[in-house]
C-alpha cells in the first residue's frame, strides 16, 4: 500500500512497519496517482513528477538521463499513455507521452524521448475554467473542467481532438468521479 499526507509518501505491507518512499512534497496540494508498466506515477501539479517500482523512486525532471515529464495536476492511464492535466504551465493543458519514435522503436513512457513538445493540446483555453479531472469511462479519456466536460477522440498522436460533450455541467473535483456501468 501506498500512504501519503501529501508532504510525504510511504509504503507499506502491514499499516505497522511503513518505509519512506518520498518526502518534502508541496502539502497544500493533493496527489493523484495511477500505475502504469510496473510503476506507480505520483504528480501534484507543483512538484516534479516522480515513479515508484517497488523499489527505487525516479524523480522525471529531466536530470539523469530521465525525462522532464510536465508537472501536471491529474494523471490517466489511456491507449498506452500517460495523460497529464492542468500543468504548471497552463491550466487547461494536456499532455501525453508518446509510445513509439519517428523509427518505430517501441518507448517506456518514462524514456526522455516520450515526451515531445507537440503532444499537447489545450482544453477550452480562453473559456476561464480549468482542468479539474482527468478519467476513463467506456474506452475513452474524459476531461473535467469547472463547467464543461470534455472527451478525447482519435487513436493516435495525430488524430487527437478534443470534443465538448457537456457544456453547461463540469467536475468539481478529480476524487469526485465515480464511474458506473
Amino acid at each position: 500500500f501506498m500512504v501519503s499526507d501529501s508532504s510525504v509518501m510511504l509504503k507499506t505491507k502491514d499499516f505497522q512497519t511503513y518505509v519512506l518512499v518520498s518526502s518534502g512534497l508541496t502539502n497544500t496540494v493533493g496527489l493523484s496517482c495511477v500505475q502504469i508498466r510496473n510503476k506507480v506515477w505520483f504528480t501534484n501539479g507543483v512538484d516534479s513528477v516522480f515513479t515508484w517500482d517497488g523499489t527505487n523512486k525516479q524523480v522525471l525532471n529531466g536530470t539523469n538521463g530521465l525525462p522532464n515529464v510536465p508537472k501536471g495536476r491529474y494523471i490517466e492511464n489511456w491507449q498506452e499513455r500517460v495523460w497529464l492535466l492542468n500543468t504548471s504551465a497552463d491550466a487547461s493543458s494536456l499532455q501525453w507521452s508518446a509510445i513509439v519514435t519517428t523509427a518505430a522503436e517501441i518507448l517506456a513512457p518514462d524514456d526522455p524521448r516520450a515526451w515531445p513538445s507537440t503532444h499537447q493540446l489545450s482544453i477550452g483555453r480562453g473559456d476561464g475554467e480549468t482542468g479539474t479531472a482527468l478519467w476513463v469511462q467506456n474506452g475513452r479519456l474524459f476531461i473535467g473542467k469547472g463547467k464543461s466536460i470534455w472527451r478525447m477522440l482519435g487513436d493516435d498522436d495525430t488524430s487527437y481532438s478534443p470534443d465538448k460533450v457537456d457544456p453547461q455541467v463540469g467536475v468539481i473535483s478529480n476524487d469526485s468521479i465515480v464511474t458506473l456501468d
